[in-house]
């Protein structure tokens, strides 16, 4: 979903999305937690090809179909 950039003030944290670096305002970000870390992505699209990047480092041996 695209961020209506007139609606950002510039005090606004912002964080850049894990997938694809673009930088979006912290209030707008979906972030993913893990034991040690959070990952901010922009979307419902980074999300999917984060889910897909983790499950192909999980498993290495299995090809993606």
């Amino acid at each position: 979903m695209p961020v209506d950039r007139k609606d950002i003030t510039q005090d606004e944290p912002q964080v850049s999305c894990g997938i694809c670096m673009n930088e979006i305002p912290a209030s707008v970000a979906l972030s993913i937690e893990g034991d040690e870390y959070v990952q901010y992505v922009c979307g419902i699209p980074c999300h999917h090809k984060w889910k897909e990047q983790s499950e192909k480092n999980r498993n290495p041996d299995v090809e993606a179909g």
